[in-house]
């Protein structure tokens, strides 16, 4: 009986030793936890970074080292949030002596120490990171200098990751005081085609919430691109539809613009373990258009002038995320977007975003007076980029009817009904916004039965006015050039004067299916009367505004003056409310 006793009482004993070791080592933890979250709040180490926490658990595991842990036992864990909490966690399975013999090799011992208070929350307008490329880039960062003070191509720079094209990515990111085109905040503005396409990512440690990125932007900026600049001319003035970006937040919505040597894709990606050596670096690139698609957030192919770019980003959950600029068009040397003004906010950037004129409500993009055209009472070719749907023949006057009382003072008109109907469209850039379309209408004959000051006219699709027309036809007298009062007398319907107005994009219709989406129609108006159709345009396309002569052809149709595209409204003129939208 005394023997099992002391058995007994030596296990006891055996077993507070085993559990005495492992406070001790519990209490080696915590002393160790709490001088690496000393470590971690240093201002020369940035704990939020992979680096900074991978350093932070180093100097854990080197304070237990120092206390005869083994290291191989422990499992340390730093994370930190940027403008948020961070905490230091480790466990140790401290192996036993006594409880072996039970089957019991190691005690678990733990801790999880805050390291330091979670700050207050951020507040709305909060800037979160800015980039302006204002800083002159550090002799590690910078690998060629021409024309110095002027332009640098730097690798890294400014904690940018800067990945390319090319070896070594020759020469990297292009930093240039605006010489191309002058930067709109600062003096210095990022390029992202060196010799080559190249992308710049930043790892930002984010808390979950919603987040502004705004950025601006500029294209080619040594002259427009062809295929996408446009003008009209109205008398001596030009009217440029330029700046006129192509930008969207999907790829596909900007595929039909193929001259992209100004192309920037936008990428927004969680962190994943080895992000910037499995993706930055990887087989496929952010300079390939087919990078990551699920991450992209923006893209933009073109703009001839400096506008801001404004994207909403959702975070869900509180941790690391990169924020990746590529550039991605077909390469040109030395030429491609360029940046100025990067900005994350929370919630949303303070201050105005730079405005491009087709968001200033009465900016005229597109106007035709007809002054080039051909005149006097003769036969004129569609000139001005117009482009007639059917035959090229198209009826000018300049002595019609009333004109000193039009708007502007225009002394030349069209007439669409020249010996038969006729139409005729012009295409325009238009980027996705509001829009209104103005123009002066006026039936070239005048039937007493439907009363002076009468006007058939609506912009709704379910209210076209031609079923409202009395039916069957009358005489009545009509404008002619020359002729100071209307010239009686001509015999026709009702529905001779009729014009419609429409607005297509370039991508969903062809040449052999416009016009297709009608804006307007006028079927009557016994004097000069100015319509306008406010529009919405939901995606960057090219789209033909086209007048056609519609109801009989007997060489008497509608009269149209001063025609308009502009930003939001024309003039303080009412128009339709909501606004028509234009199918992309």
């Amino acid at each position: 009986m005394a023997a099992l006793s002391m058995i007994i009482l030596v296990g006891i004993s055996g077993a507070a030793l085993d559990f005495g070791m492992a406070q001790l080592a519990r209490q080696k933890l915590y002393q160790a936890a709490s001088l690496a979250c000393q470590y971690a709040k240093k201002t020369s180490l940035v704990a939020d970074t992979e680096s900074g926490g991978a350093a932070v658990r180093s100097f854990f595991n080197a304070n237990l080292a120092s206390q005869n842990v083994t290291t191989d036992l422990v499992n340390a864990n730093f994370t930190a949030v940027s403008n948020g909490p961070a905490r230091m966690s480790g466990s140790y399975a401290v192996p036993t002596t006594f409880l072996g013999l039970f089957n019991i090799a190691s005690i678990q011992v733990s801790v999880d120490q805050q390291c330091y208070p979670v700050p207050p929350q951020l507040s709305a307008g909060a800037e979160i990171f800015k980039e302006t490329f204002e800083t002159p880039p550090l002799s590690t960062e910078t690998v060629y200098n021409n024309n110095p003070g002027s332009t640098f191509y730097s690798r890294n720079f400014n904690g940018w990751r800067t990945v390319g094209d090319g070896a070594p990515y020759f020469f990297g990111l292009k930093i240039n005081d605006g010489y191309k085109q002058p930067s709109p905040d600062g003096s210095h503005v990022g390029e992202l085609v060196g010799y080559y396409n190249l992308s710049i990512s930043r790892k930002l440690s984010l808390a979950a919430g919603v987040y502004e990125l705004r950025y601006q932007y500029t294209g080619n900026a040594y002259a427009a691109v062809a295929a996408y600049a446009g003008s009209t001319r109205f008398g001596n003035d030009v009217f440029n539809n330029d700046p006129a970006p192509i930008c969207a937040n999907a790829a596909a919505d900007v595929a039909w613009a193929t001259s992209d040597t100004s192309r920037v894709g936008v990428y927004f990606s969680a962190d994943e373990a080895d992000f910037s050596a499995n993706y930055l670096e990887g087989a496929i690139r952010p300079t390939s258009p087919s990078w990551r698609p699920a991450d992209l957030i923006d893209v933009c192919i073109y703009s001839k002038g400096w506008i801001e770019r404004s994207v909403m980003i959702t975070v869900t959950t509180t941790g690391d995320y990169w924020l990746t600029y590529a550039g991605q068009g077909s390469n040109t040397y030395l030429e491609g977007g360029q940046l100025d003004n990067i900005r994350l906010c929370y919630q949303y950037c303070n201050g105005s975003r730079l405005t491009a004129p087709f968001e200033i409500a009465g900016q005229v993009l597109l106007r035709e007076n007809f002054s080039a055209w051909r005149s006097a009472f003769e036969n004129s070719l569609a000139v001005n980029d117009w482009v007639p749907v059917g035959a090229n023949a198209f009826e000018i006057w300049d002595r019609a009817p009333s004109l000193a009382t039009l708007p502007g003072g225009e002394q030349q008109v069209l007439e669409l009904d020249e010996f038969a109907n006729r139409a005729l469209s012009h295409k325009i850039l238009l980027p996705p916004g509001t829009y209104q379309i103005a123009y002066n209408y006026l039936s070239r004959v005048n039937f007493p039965s439907l009363g002076s000051g009468t006007i058939y006219c609506a912009n709704k699709a379910t209210d076209y006015p031609v079923s409202t027309l009395p039916p069957g036809t009358e005489t009545g007298s009509f404008w002619g050039p020359g002729y100071a009062m209307p010239y009686p007398s001509f015999t026709a319907p009702h529905d001779t004067n009729a014009v419609s107005v429409w607005l297509d994009s370039d991508v969903t219709t062809s040449a052999g299916n416009r016009p297709s989406q009608m804006i307007d129609y006028c079927a009557y108006s016994s004097g000069w009367t100015t319509r306008r159709i406010t529009v919405k345009v939901t995606k960057a396309r090219f789209y033909w505004l086209t007048f056609k002569g519609e109801g009989t052809s007997d060489t008497q149709g509608a009269l149209v003056a001063d025609i308009r595209i502009c930003a939001i409204r024309c003039d303080n003129g009412l128009s339709n409310d909501p606004p028509l939208a234009i199918a992309p």
